[in-house]
């Protein structure tokens, strides 16, 4: 046995090549086995910003890093990724773009972590941020239509007349009203108020309140008025009808007028006319005579002719 341990160890002494080759060969082995033991696991975890409360981000170029995890098998079995999140801590602020380091939250893990080899890509995320101002900003009131004819929109109030905007100071300064959704006063003919919501959506940006209180005062254009009273004159009757009391049947003719001249019409010229012919049988009847021989400008007076009822009788024939 001595013998033979000799004989090696003189063959080794003389040959100094396999000697360095055995050891070599040793190392390999090693590494080898510690390479088919060890694996690693990828995946992406998202970013999470953590800012003071006056402070808000523009931009920012990623939201996802990849997260490369590497160690035995058995620890990477049990290891859970749902415990880990990325994170970036803004303590102190500054304006601008800048890099801003990707840590991994290790608290739960803190232990076991330190098992693994970890890598993020990319490590650093870009930011560009400004601080978060409050503003007093206006609201404007949108309509649609006009009031009918004879009438105008005379105010508009809104109660609050401003709202409290908070956000980006870059993004606020860019914005000097917000409008009001649209409110139709189309063809009214009297004052309307009621709540209504603010026309706004803006992901950076609040305000308070979200509505407001809208009141349009209508007012007439016409402030002289005048009702005159025109005998009718009836056409087309039926031969089998007549009109109770047709010597008294008189119509009534409201003029409305920006300018005081009502006085000066004259109205002994004007004519009602009551056109019967679609009429066959008796019965009352709330008709709209038609004026005739009335010369004015539209632009001045609004003319109104009033119904008028009428009461038809069939004629008896005693024969």
């Amino acid at each position: 046995m001595n013998s033979t341990t000799e004989s090696i160890s003189k063959f080794f002494a003389r040959n100094l090549f396999a000697k360095i080759s055995s050891i070599m060969l040793a190392a390999l082995f090693f590494f080898m086995y510690r390479h088919l033991s060890f694996e690693q696991v990828t995946f992406y975890l998202p970013v999470q910003i953590y800012l003071p409360e006056d402070v808000a981000i523009l931009s920012q170029d990623i939201s996802t890093s990849q997260v490369t995890i590497r160690g035995s098998k058995t620890d990477l079995a049990q290891f859970d990724r749902r415990h880990l999140f990325l994170e970036v801590h803004i303590d102190n602020f500054l304006e601008g773009t800048r890099y801003h380091r990707i840590s991994l939250n290790r608290s739960a893990y803190n232990n076991r972590l330190s098992q693994f080899s970890i890598s993020l890509d990319p490590a650093s995320v870009q930011l560009t941020m400004e601080p978060i101002i409050v503003k007093q900003i206006m609201i404007e009131p949108v309509l649609l239509g006009q009031p009918a004819r004879g009438y105008l929109q005379s105010d508009i109030q809104l109660t609050p007349s401003t709202v409290e905007a908070k956000g980006p100071r870059s993004i606020l300064e860019t914005i000097h009203s917000i409008r009001t959704y649209p409110l139709d006063i189309s063809n009214i003919k009297k004052s309307i108020e009621e709540d209504i919501a603010l026309n706004f959506n803006h992901q950076k940006v609040s305000i308070t309140p979200t509505q407001s209180h809208i009141y349009v005062s209508v007012a007439t254009q016409y402030l002289y008025r005048h009702r005159f009273q025109i005998p009718i004159t009836v056409l087309n009757l039926h031969e089998s009808l007549f009109i109770e009391n047709i010597d008294d049947l008189i119509g009534f003719v409201m003029i409305e007028s920006r300018i005081n001249h009502l006085a000066t019409l004259d109205d002994a010229k004007w004519t009602l006319i009551l056109n019967l012919q679609h009429i066959k049988d008796a019965g009352e009847y709330n008709l709209k005579p038609q004026l005739r021989n009335l010369e004015l400008s539209p632009d001045d007076y609004n003319i109104i002719v009033e119904n008028t009822t009428i009461k038809i009788k069939e004629i008896k024939n005693y024969e």
